[in-house]
């Protein structure tokens, strides 16, 4: 039988007189919902009983009761114990003697999945940050039993399933190239992962391997997931990639310099230091701020030119101290680079574009301007700026030639010029 499936089963008694009774139990339970009805020679006695087993159900004893009051030891009984499929449960847990709260990088780390099912689970799988609740499992309509010893009998049983063998096939395809795709966790013991159906080890964990742990189990009757597990490992703070690196300001003129870290937990303290060819020293506490729980920021004032030069910044946390710095350069400020690689495309009867690759912006944050003139009589056409170094002129008289020049513009003002030749197309031209 098959968990949460209706059947029905028929109990026949046969040979007493007058008519059996017929009951039914699941051990000292009896059960309801069932009809009987008598031949019409009066000889036996049929009942029907309509069962929807759970997975509690496996094991226990179901019984088919004949009664005749008016004989004695009128009583006949039948019991078959029974052998519910039901799709497996799982519990997983973090090993016994781990503290979930006090997890760093480098510790050792074992989860542990216990697996109830029915018939035993033919596969486990680990997933981190996945959990994969596909819902894949087979249904079936009812099945029909019946029953004799003497006076019962057992035919044979057939499944009716709602679902054919193709679509049953397609699924489990689907379902494994979906798992593929995500985070399935796989044995490589040279990494430190051992991987076994009820155990996974992990030695030396780092912070990539933080987050949510599932096990999944597969039997006949489909995929059961456990609980999920969150794994923290706590670890010291790192430099956060892609924040900008080098600050650009006059004398006299101030520099926000901001600072970000990954940390888990956040960090407690930060600590920044200036450092040029000729002296080394700390940056005092009132120069800078907390402007996230994760970040600082220090206001610094150049005011000669040795005042130019790195500025690093640590933090740390209840595990440590960062052990690189995150690494600011400050600059005296200048005019940006010219764009570079600069490229006229998408040239329409009334409009074109110019893509560009930035260069260094001098220190300061710069935008780009694109100046369009009318190659014959050189007159302005257009005048487009943007944040990046893409830009757009629509409006544009057709079959006309322009000179085009573009620039990277900070607050110290223009760099050089790049010079570009375009034109549209006539109003009956088509591009190709």
């Amino acid at each position: 039988m098959s968990a949460d499936r209706k059947y029905e089963i028929e109990c026949q008694a046969i040979g007493s007189r007058p008519p059996a009774k017929i009951t039914w139990w699941m051990g000292n339970l009896e059960l309801h919902g069932h009809s009987q009805k008598v031949s019409e020679d009066g000889n036996v006695s049929i009942s029907l009983l309509m069962i929807t087993p759970t997975r509690e159900d496996h094991g226990k004893a179901l019984s088919c009761r004949a009664t005749n009051e008016l004989v004695r030891n009128g009583v006949r009984e039948t019991a078959m114990k029974l052998n519910v499929f039901f799709v497996p449960t799982l519990q997983l847990d973090l090993g016994s003697n781990l503290n979930p709260e006090d997890i760093e990088e480098g510790d050792d780390v074992y989860f542990e999945c216990k697996v109830h099912a029915n018939p035993a689970a033919y596969k486990v799988i680990w997933k981190h940050n996945l959990s994969d609740s596909s819902g894949l499992r087979r249904k079936g309509s009812y099945k029909h039993i019946a029953w004799q010893k003497k006076l019962w009998y057992l035919s044979k049983v057939r499944a009716c399933l709602s679902m054919t063998p193709g679509e049953w096939a397609a699924r489990k395809a689907a379902r494994e190239l979906f798992a593929v795709r995500h985070q399935i966790i796989q044995h490589n013991q040279r990494a430190g992962v051992i991987v076994s159906s009820g155990d996974l080890a992990m030695q030396g964990v780092t912070r990539h391997q933080a987050g949510n742990y599932t096990c999944t189990a597969s039997n006949v009757e489909g995929d059961g997931d456990s609980n999920v597990v969150e794994l923290k490992v706590m670890y010291k703070p790192i430099c956060r990639p892609d924040q900008k690196k080098i600050y650009g300001v006059a004398r006299n003129e101030a520099a926000e310099i901001s600072c970000e870290v990954d940390a888990f937990p956040p960090p407690e303290n930060f600590k920044w230091s200036f450092n040029n060819t000729a002296e080394t020293f700390d940056m005092p506490q009132s120069g800078f701020r907390a402007h996230s729980a994760q970040g600082s920021t220090l206001t610094y004032t150049p005011v000669k030119e040795m005042d130019f030069g790195t500025i690093m910044c640590w933090a740390d946390n209840n595990v440590g101290q960062q052990k690189e710095p995150c690494v600011f350069h400050l600059i005296a400020a200048g005019k940006p680079e010219m764009p570079a690689n600069c490229t006229v495309v998408n040239q329409t009867s009334d409009s074109l574009e110019v893509y560009c690759i930035e260069g260094f912006d001098g220190g300061l944050r710069q935008w780009f301007l694109m100046e369009i003139f009318e190659q014959q009589s050189a007159s302005l056409q257009a005048n487009i700026s943007s944040k990046y170094p893409v830009l757009s002129a629509p409006g544009l008289d057709s079959g006309r030639f322009f000179k085009i020049f573009v620039y990277a513009i900070n607050l110290r003002g223009r760099s050089e010029p790049v010079l570009l030749e375009g034109y549209t197309l006539k109003a009956a031209e088509k591009q190709t």
